[in-house]
């Protein structure tokens, strides 16, 4: 999935969505996560943002959320 923002023309002090979301990407990237599968633990190495959601933070639900709050605010 691609995120193209044709507003941007290269002049002015605008930020490109996709370079902020492929910055938060890369800060909080969650690496190697557990994720149970009835009685064992298996570590994934995230690749999708659905995977995201394994990795568990103290103000936040996940990652996920994580990433919403940066975005947003």
């Amino acid at each position: 999935m691609n995120w193209e923002d044709l507003s941007f023309d290269g002049k002015g002090h605008h930020t490109q969505v996709n370079l902020t979301l492929g910055s938060l990407c890369r800060l909080h990237y969650p690496g190697i996560v557990k994720v149970s599968n009835g009685d064992t633990e298996d570590e994934v190495l995230v690749s999708t943002w659905d995977e995201y959601k394994f990795k568990k933070e103290r103000n936040h639900t996940d990652r996920q959320g994580l990433m919403r709050n940066d975005f947003w605010v």
